[in-house]
């Protein structure tokens, strides 16, 4: 799991210990008030088998969920991470899933508040008042994020399982 340090600029903070399951499954929270007020949620859990075939097979989230499968908003593949990794987003917040070799991991990046002064948001700043950073420029960034992640867990997949001690510290 990314600390928050290798997060966007260091910009982020943890937000408490990590939380790691039964199954495995590590859940960090972070926060982040500069450029603007947003969450990150990293969860990452244990995969067996083809990364492609997990794609929205068993070691998935259950896949892309059905109502983004015929919406515009939704990138199948997300080809700065990899031919496993998909995006979506919804108003101003953003997803990306990434299979690995033995991991999945799901990127969730929100506004923490969102200050539209009137209207919908069109994800634009100045069009709605919402003082958000264009919908292309946070995917971007959830992009960059969600590729330090899958190097991360890139290495860990290349190191011997005898040798492997999680980090959880933020």
């Amino acid at each position: 799991m990314l600390r928050a340090g290798e997060l966007e600029g260091g910009n982020y903070e943890l937000t408490g210990a990590p939380a790691v399951s039964e199954g495995g499954t590590i859940v960090g929270r972070y926060r982040s008030a500069q450029p603007y007020p947003r969450t990150l949620r990293i969860r990452v859990w244990p995969c067996r088998g083809e990364a492609l075939d997990a794609l929205g097979g068993e070691c998935s989230l259950g896949g892309l969920p059905e109502r983004y499968r015929k919406d515009d908003s939704v990138e199948t593949t997300v080809l700065e991470v990899g031919e496993t990794a998909f995006a979506w987003w919804s108003g101003p917040a953003t997803d990306i899933e990434v299979v690995t070799a033995d991991h999945v991991f799901r990127i969730t990046h929100r506004p923490a508040a969102p200050r539209k002064t009137r209207g919908e948001s069109t994800g634009n700043r100045g069009e709605s008042g919402d003082g958000l950073p264009p919908r292309a420029e946070r995917v971007a960034a959830v992009t960059r994020i969600a590729r330090r992640q899958a190097a991360k867990l890139e290495g860990l997949d290349r190191t011997p399982r005898t040798a492997r001690t999680p980090r959880t510290e933020g």
